[in-house]
């Protein structure tokens, strides 16, 4: 008879199909210097999201971290309502929780009880202790096992590391995942390390292999082993992973599920590694031994497994370790019992139920009849209705709160709209960013003057590379969905040549000083000259930057100064990029951006295209306070390029032609805004001032005031902001919350500014401008949907995740952050990589949680037909939508409904209508003026 674990040879072909399958759930990890938020469950959104959850949850070892108190805060907030929570109660009531008890002459629904302990949990925690007999009766009715049963973990086990882990209460998976690191961050390291790990250009298998064997870490038998194993696997890094599976014995059927395994160990080791093999794919590297880089990390790990297993599957059996020996030892073998898994949570099950007799009003000898004739149904109801089906009834209850109060206040706004505000012609627009720190900016400037603000995507729709004027290195500026088209450089303003190149050789000693003394800090000889030479000093200006952080201004000679470079050049072609812009593409690119964010006619005297970045301190996380659109970096030079763009007359009298009329004494000018300091900077405004048509200044001190006023009210969200100037958040080192990024984003809305004008959003909401009456074809707004829309989406799953479960994709507190290789953070000194945001990012204390784990609502207004159609074309919004990973409100112009999109694409009218009738027309009256 032929054993279950016999079987062929495995080809290389199949081992690849189902790496790659099996990688396809882990999200890509950018490097620090362009760390992109991103959705860390983007590889399921092919399934509906509560279904993801379940999935994900088995496959990458997550759960709900949320805890009953963060419920009830966020209850007490207004959160959600006592109506919305038991709503999403009944939509999630199962058939079995139907059940009917007979308790003497009252009747008592199985529902009611899980009602109850849900409802409970809402209600501050009862002091009184839970009643004393029901422990008792708990373990009567079999609740509490008297003995767990032996032999229950064996088709458990999915790896042998596993197994081996509960046979000899060895913390070997602990040790692998150490290895694993040791050798994979030495091998990526970017320039970290002052001695590179050696022949890392034969790929990381045979740099691996190369050393592994004098690492003293590493038993002699554990050697022994990797020696026979390096000899019996064949080059081909698939065809050696499919000779290590046989090796293990592992079930073909399996194959998948225990590659899958081993990467949910590292997962964000193995998100990077994704991200770095695709850059190979990008520079067409088709000899880079990295190419290959996931394969040779998975034979790291199986040989590494093997090595650590052997020695001690040896005091079980003869043969060599393989899958199927652990799982026969675990059925003939007794188990430690301090690994023992058991199931015994009866202290909160004795929590629970005194709740629901309190919130059922059952006397102790009540509760104890019903337990006794009906315990196991009611146990058995309530292990179902466990601690993620009741958060996700919370989310939800809160979700559809928010949702109904922000149409509620879209659709008062509309009706509260009147035509003569559109009759007084802005003084300037100003187009931001729809990124939601933008929002309370722009509500405040235009509150301080006669201006106009609207959102677009923070790189202004042309995909660039920036070779800066100061750096000798060139920056993506557009979003990590987009290549970059265009290789751009700065140049100085003809007039400024001099006081340039001055600021230049300036910041170049500057420069090449810090290197010689980073060079002398990490040296291993050089640190002792260092710290005799400079020592007094470094330690007086470490005591300055601690106390007095204020004081500390160096960073700004590593700025470009605005009146020193301004002006784009064009060239010809380098690196496969085309070195600067031809005229048609200018104009392509400007009726592009304009279309798309609904500023086609009635220009302003002046046009300001603000972006936005950040400034902090000792902040590995420092890109990504910085703009998502611009890959991370600050949007400033794109805004530069735009402005410079339509400030070309040629582009203009093409625009022209094309039916977008710009005024000649129209200037747009760039801006960018630093959101952690609320100063708003102008990039080129000395270069057009004298070109002004109207009085610039109180335009100006517009922005200065809306500066202010934004400040002001970030102090009272911003912990740090209570103790200390907001200035200092930028220049302290030790400030471990410069701001609040983009925390607390819960929707987006793609429309006229005047569905939202006047409306104070706290900061919560993406807002991207759009006119659909300059599109008629709805292809920009197909281009925001599978755009901008998917960029805020990345967003809000990063931070909805990094909430639900910090540990596993968020990055814990920054105090414990070490940077590794110059592209990552690790916890400590040999962690998994950091894949998510910082408790500090989400939490307002060490208590309470500042983020609201809310999915991403879209709010379009549109032609429901037309958003339809667009859904129908693209497979990744259908999964988005239809799955429900976003919320989808559209505003019909033409019927002046709400409608939602629902599970399957169908849609249906919001329970409320709008009221003011012949809205589209009033809209259309406001655009015409």
């Amino acid at each position: 008879m032929i054993n279950e674990y016999e079987q062929k040879k495995i080809d290389s072909k199949t081992i690849k199909t189902a790496l790659e399958d099996a990688a396809r759930v882990f999200v890509k990890v950018w490097p620090l210097q362009n760390f992109i938020a991103c959705n860390p469950l983007c590889g399921y959104e092919h399934l509906a999201f509560d279904r993801a959850l379940e999935v994900s949850k088995v496959e990458l070892g997550w759960t709900d971290q949320l805890e009953e108190k963060d419920f009830r805060h966020w209850y007490a907030q207004g959160a959600m309502t006592l109506q919305g929570v038991e709503e999403q109660f009944e939509h999630c009531s199962l058939s079995t929780w139907a059940a009917c008890f007979q308790l003497e002459d009252r009747e008592i629904q199985l529902k009611d009880i899980l009602r109850a302990d849900l409802m409970a949990a809402l209600k501050p925690p009862i002091e009184t202790k839970p009643d004393t007999m029901l422990k008792t009766l708990l373990k009567t009715i079999g609740f509490i096992p008297e003995q767990e049963e032996e032999n229950v973990f064996a088709d458990k086990v999915i790896s042998m590391i596993q197994g081996v882990e509960l046979l000899t209460s060895e913390p070997l998976l602990e040790k692998l995942d150490e290895h694993t690191v040791k050798w994979i961050s030495a091998y990526l390291d970017k320039g970290q390390a002052i001695w590179s790990m050696p022949n890392r250009h034969l790929g990381l298998r045979a740099a691996w292999q190369n050393l592994v064997l004098f690492d003293n870490s590493l038993c002699r038998k554990s050697h022994s082993v990797l020696k026979r194993l390096f000899t019996m696997i064949p080059q081909n890094p698939y065809e050696a992973l499919g000779a290590l599976l046989e090796y293990l014995e592992v079930p073909v059927g399996e194959i998948k599920s225990y590659m899958r395994w081993h990467l949910a160990q590292l997962p964000g080791w193995v998100g990077y590694i994704r991200w770095h093999v695709e850059q190979m794919d990008r520079l067409h590297d088709i000899h880079e031994p990295r190419r290959t880089l996931l394969a040779d990390y998975l034979i790291l790990r199986l040989c590494t497994e093997l090595a650590l297993c052997e020695a001690f599957v040896n005091k079980y059996d003869d043969r060599h370790a393989t899958l199927a020996q652990v799982r026969d030892c675990l059925k003939k073998y007794p188990i430690k019992q301090e690994l023992k898994k058991q199931f015994d949570d009866s202290g909160e099950m004795e929590r629970r139920l005194t709740y629901i007799r309190h919130e059922l009003s059952l006397s102790v000898e009540e509760m104890e009849i019903l337990l006794q004739n009906y315990g196991q149904e009611i146990l058995s109801a309530m292990k179902t209705f466990d601690h993620a089906m009741k958060s996700k009834i919370f989310r939800e209850a809160m979700e559809a709160t928010y949702q109904n109060n922000l149409l509620a206040k879209i659709k008062h706004n509309f009706a509260s709209q009147s035509i003569s505000d559109a009759e007084n012609k802005p003084m300037m627009q100003a187009v931001f960013c729809i990124d939601n720190r933008s929002e309370q900016l722009r509500i405040k400037l235009e509150a301080c003057g006669n201006i106009q603000t609207l959102g677009f995507a923070g790189f202004f729709g042309i995909p660039t590379r920036l070779r800066s004027y100061a750096e000798n290195f060139s920056r993506d500026l557009c979003p990590v969905l987009m290549t970059p088209r265009y290789a751009i450089a700065e140049t100085p303003v003809e007039n400024k040549t001099r006081e340039a190149t001055h600021y230049l050789k300036t910041r170049q000693r500057f420069v090449f000083l810090k290197s010689i003394f980073q060079w002398l800090m990490k040296n291993t000889a050089g640190m002792f000259t260092y710290v005799e030479a400079f020592g007094l000093g470094h330690a007086v200006l470490m005591l300055i930057k601690t106390l007095f952080p204020q004081h500390i201004q160096y960073q700004t000679f590593l700025d470009v100064k605005p009146n020193l470079v301004s002006k784009i050049t064009t060239a010809s072609r380098k690196d496969g990029l085309v070195e600067g812009i031809t005229l048609e593409e200018q104009t392509y690119y400007a009726e592009a951006a304009l279309t798309m964010m609904g500023l086609t006619h009635d220009f302003s005297p002046v046009v300001v295209f603000c972006g936005h970045g950040s400034q902090t301190e000792n902040n590995p996380y420092q890109s990504s306070l910085d703009c998502g659109a611009c890959g991370g970096n600050a949007g400033g030079a794109n805004a530069r390029v735009l402005s410079e763009i339509l400030n070309n007359t040629s582009v203009r009298d093409n625009l022209a032609a094309r039916g977008i009329i710009i005024l000649e004494e129209t200037i747009f000018l760039a801006a960018e805004h630093n959101t952690v300091t609320d100063e708003v900077r102008f990039l080129n405004l000395n270069q057009y001032q004298h070109r002004i048509s109207v009085a610039i200044s109180p335009l100006l001190d517009a922005f200065k005031q809306a500066s202010h006023l934004n400040r002001k009210s970030r102090t009272a969200i911003l912990p740090s902001m209570m103790k200390n100037p907001i200035s200092i958040n930028a220049t302290d080192w030790s400030q471990v919350r410069p701001e609040w990024g983009t925390a607390g984003n819960a929707a987006m809305i793609i429309g006229p500014r005047s569905l939202t004008e006047n409306l104070d959003l706290k900061g919560r909401v993406f807002l991207h401008s759009y006119e659909y009456q300059s599109d008629l074809q709805g292809k920009s707004l197909e281009a925001i949907l599978t755009g901008a829309l998917i960029v805020a989406q990345w967003i809000n799953g990063q931070y909805l995740f990094s909430t639900l479960d910090n540990r596993r994709f968020g990055s814990g507190s920054k105090t414990i952050h070490n940077v590794v290789g110059r592209f990552g953070v690790m916890r400590g000194n040999a962690s998994d990589l950091q894949i998510g945001l910082p408790l500090q990012t989400l939490m307002a204390n060490y208590s309470s949680l500042y983020h609201m784990p809310l999915r991403l609502t879209a709010i379009v207004y549109a032609s429901w037909q037309t958003v339809d159609r667009i859904i129908r074309r693209h497979t990744l919004l259908q999964n988005l939508f239809n799955n429900q990973w976003i919320y989808l409100f559209v505003i019909d112009p033409e019927s002046n409904e709400f409608l939602t999109h629902l599970p399957g694409g169908t849609w249906k009218t919001w329970p409320e209508r709008l009221s003011l009738e012949g809205l589209s027309k009033h809209l259309e009256t406001l655009q015409t003026h």
